[in-house]
Protein backbone atom coordinates (compact mmCIF):
# COMPACT_ATOMS: atom_id res chain seq x y z
CA UNK A 1 0.00 0.00 0.00
CA UNK A 2 2.90 1.96 0.82
CA UNK A 3 3.79 1.86 -2.90
CA UNK A 4 0.69 2.91 -4.17
CA UNK A 5 0.95 6.19 -2.09
CA UNK A 6 4.51 6.74 -3.22
CA UNK A 7 3.10 6.38 -6.92
CA UNK A 8 -0.14 8.25 -5.93
CA UNK A 9 2.37 11.13 -5.06
CA UNK A 10 4.65 11.01 -7.94
CA UNK A 11 1.52 11.50 -10.68
CA UNK A 12 -0.14 14.24 -9.00
CA UNK A 13 3.61 15.81 -8.47
CA UNK A 14 3.45 14.98 -12.08
CA UNK A 15 0.05 16.54 -12.70
CA UNK A 16 0.89 19.94 -10.98
CA UNK A 17 -1.28 18.84 -7.98
CA UNK A 18 -0.59 19.38 -4.63
CA UNK A 19 -0.67 15.48 -3.33
CA UNK A 20 -1.76 17.48 0.52
CA UNK A 21 -4.55 19.37 -1.26
CA UNK A 22 -6.59 16.19 -2.49
CA UNK A 23 -9.60 15.68 -0.17
CA UNK A 24 -10.04 12.11 1.63
CA UNK A 25 -12.76 10.65 -0.52
CA UNK A 26 -10.74 11.86 -3.78
CA UNK A 27 -7.89 10.12 -2.59
CA UNK A 28 -9.18 6.76 -1.84
CA UNK A 29 -10.43 6.81 -5.60
CA UNK A 30 -6.83 7.55 -6.58
CA UNK A 31 -5.16 4.52 -4.23
CA UNK A 32 -8.45 2.05 -5.76
CA UNK A 33 -7.83 3.10 -9.10
CA UNK A 34 -3.96 2.70 -8.43
CA UNK A 35 -3.99 -0.70 -7.11
CA UNK A 36 -6.01 -2.29 -10.27
CA UNK A 37 -3.18 -0.61 -11.96
CA UNK A 38 -0.71 -2.29 -9.84
CA UNK A 39 -2.70 -5.49 -10.70
CA UNK A 40 -2.74 -4.93 -14.40
CA UNK A 41 0.96 -4.26 -13.95
CA UNK A 42 1.20 -7.68 -12.45
CA UNK A 43 -0.91 -9.44 -14.78
CA UNK A 44 0.76 -7.79 -17.59
CA UNK A 45 4.33 -8.98 -16.39
CA UNK A 46 3.01 -12.57 -15.52
CA UNK A 47 1.47 -12.96 -19.11
CA UNK A 48 5.06 -11.41 -20.74
CA UNK A 49 6.47 -14.00 -18.48
CA UNK A 50 4.12 -16.89 -20.08
CA UNK A 51 4.09 -15.79 -23.48
CA UNK A 52 8.01 -15.15 -23.75
CA UNK A 53 9.54 -15.37 -27.32
CA UNK A 54 11.86 -18.38 -26.12
CA UNK A 55 8.48 -20.50 -24.24
CA UNK A 56 7.93 -23.05 -27.49
CA UNK A 57 11.41 -25.10 -27.74
CA UNK A 58 11.55 -28.87 -28.02
CA UNK A 59 12.61 -28.85 -24.34
CA UNK A 60 9.86 -27.07 -22.75
CA UNK A 61 7.26 -28.75 -24.65
CA UNK A 62 8.91 -31.94 -23.36
CA UNK A 63 8.74 -31.24 -20.13
CA UNK A 64 4.86 -30.19 -20.24
CA UNK A 65 3.89 -33.46 -22.18
CA UNK A 66 6.17 -35.07 -19.25
CA UNK A 67 8.06 -36.79 -21.75
CA UNK A 68 12.13 -36.73 -22.29
CA UNK A 69 13.66 -34.31 -24.75
CA UNK A 70 15.34 -37.37 -26.72
CA UNK A 71 11.53 -39.15 -26.84
CA UNK A 72 10.53 -36.55 -28.77
CA UNK A 73 13.99 -36.38 -31.13
CA UNK A 74 13.96 -40.03 -31.31
CA UNK A 75 10.35 -40.27 -33.11
CA UNK A 76 9.57 -39.34 -36.27
CA UNK A 77 10.97 -35.90 -37.68
CA UNK A 78 6.98 -35.53 -37.90
CA UNK A 79 6.89 -34.02 -33.87
CA UNK A 80 9.40 -31.62 -35.02
CA UNK A 81 8.15 -30.48 -37.90
CA UNK A 82 4.75 -30.35 -36.20
CA UNK A 83 6.31 -27.91 -33.28
CA UNK A 84 8.11 -26.07 -35.73
CA UNK A 85 5.37 -25.28 -38.03
CA UNK A 86 2.74 -24.77 -34.70
CA UNK A 87 5.65 -22.36 -33.60
CA UNK A 88 5.38 -20.32 -36.58
CA UNK A 89 1.86 -20.36 -36.80
CA UNK A 90 1.60 -19.18 -33.05
CA UNK A 91 4.59 -16.25 -33.29
CA UNK A 92 2.69 -14.58 -36.32
CA UNK A 93 -0.09 -14.04 -33.51
CA UNK A 94 2.28 -13.18 -30.80
CA UNK A 95 2.60 -9.44 -30.27
CA UNK A 96 6.20 -10.00 -28.49
CA UNK A 97 7.36 -11.58 -31.45
CA UNK A 98 6.09 -9.21 -33.87
CA UNK A 99 7.62 -6.67 -31.55
CA UNK A 100 10.94 -8.18 -31.87
CA UNK A 101 10.56 -8.11 -35.67
CA UNK A 102 9.39 -4.87 -35.73
CA UNK A 103 12.48 -3.92 -33.60
CA UNK A 104 14.78 -5.62 -36.33
CA UNK A 105 13.55 -4.00 -39.24
CA UNK A 106 13.19 -0.25 -37.17
CA UNK A 107 17.07 -1.43 -36.91
CA UNK A 108 17.81 -2.08 -40.53
CA UNK A 109 15.51 0.89 -41.77
CA UNK A 110 17.84 3.28 -38.71
CA UNK A 111 20.70 1.73 -40.67
CA UNK A 112 19.94 2.21 -44.43
CA UNK A 113 18.50 5.21 -43.39
CA UNK A 114 22.44 6.64 -42.15
CA UNK A 115 23.80 4.99 -45.18
CA UNK A 116 21.36 7.22 -47.33
CA UNK A 117 22.48 10.49 -44.83
CA UNK A 118 25.85 9.74 -45.48
CA UNK A 119 25.34 9.31 -49.17
CA UNK A 120 23.87 12.69 -49.37
CA UNK A 121 26.29 14.24 -47.12
CA UNK A 122 29.12 12.97 -49.72
CA UNK A 123 26.80 13.98 -52.51
CA UNK A 124 26.19 17.61 -51.10
CA UNK A 125 29.97 17.77 -50.67
CA UNK A 126 30.52 16.80 -54.30
CA UNK A 127 28.05 19.23 -55.24
CA UNK A 128 29.74 22.15 -53.56
CA UNK A 129 33.45 20.71 -55.25
CA UNK A 130 31.86 20.90 -58.60
CA UNK A 131 30.66 24.16 -58.15
CA UNK A 132 34.00 25.62 -56.77
CA UNK A 133 35.55 23.87 -59.69
CA UNK A 134 33.34 25.04 -62.31
CA UNK A 135 33.94 28.91 -60.88
CA UNK A 136 37.90 28.45 -61.07
CA UNK A 137 37.42 26.82 -64.71
CA UNK A 138 35.83 29.61 -65.53
CA UNK A 139 38.18 32.04 -64.51
CA UNK A 140 41.09 30.01 -66.47
CA UNK A 141 39.00 30.15 -69.37
CA UNK A 142 38.24 33.55 -69.40
CA UNK A 143 42.67 33.70 -68.80
CA UNK A 144 43.35 31.42 -71.51
CA UNK A 145 40.98 33.61 -73.82
CA UNK A 146 42.36 37.23 -72.56
CA UNK A 147 46.29 35.07 -73.50
CA UNK A 148 44.90 34.03 -76.94
CA UNK A 149 43.47 37.42 -78.01
CA UNK A 150 47.00 38.94 -76.45
CA UNK A 151 48.70 36.09 -78.54
CA UNK A 152 46.79 37.11 -81.86
CA UNK A 153 47.62 40.85 -81.03
CA UNK A 154 51.35 39.79 -80.84
CA UNK A 155 51.94 37.65 -83.82
CA UNK A 156 49.73 41.13 -85.55
CA UNK A 157 52.76 43.13 -84.09
CA UNK A 158 55.21 40.50 -84.91
CA UNK A 159 53.96 40.23 -88.68
CA UNK A 160 53.84 44.15 -89.10
CA UNK A 161 57.45 44.05 -87.53
CA UNK A 162 58.56 41.61 -90.25
CA UNK A 163 56.80 43.42 -92.71
CA UNK A 164 58.46 46.86 -91.73
CA UNK A 165 62.00 44.94 -91.13
CA UNK A 166 61.76 43.58 -94.64
CA UNK A 167 61.48 47.16 -96.38
CA UNK A 168 64.09 48.56 -94.07
CA UNK A 169 66.27 46.08 -95.29
CA UNK A 170 65.49 46.14 -99.15
CA UNK A 171 65.85 49.65 -98.14
CA UNK A 172 69.53 49.01 -96.66
CA UNK A 173 70.21 46.86 -99.40
CA UNK A 174 69.82 49.69 -101.72
CA UNK A 175 71.74 52.02 -100.14
CA UNK A 176 74.52 49.65 -100.20
CA UNK A 177 74.32 48.98 -103.69
CA UNK A 178 74.19 52.83 -104.52
CA UNK A 179 77.04 53.08 -102.31
CA UNK A 180 79.35 51.06 -104.01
Amino acid sequence: MEKNKIEIIRKLEELNEDPNAIKPFMMKYLEAIEQVFQDFEIEYEAAIRTLGLNKLKIKNIASKLGISRTTMYNHDQLIKQYIDISTTLFHKSNPLYKNESYKQQIIMLKNELDLMYERDVITEIQRQEIQTLAIKLNKKNKTVERLEQRNIELAKQLHDLKIENKRHTSKVSVLHKLEE
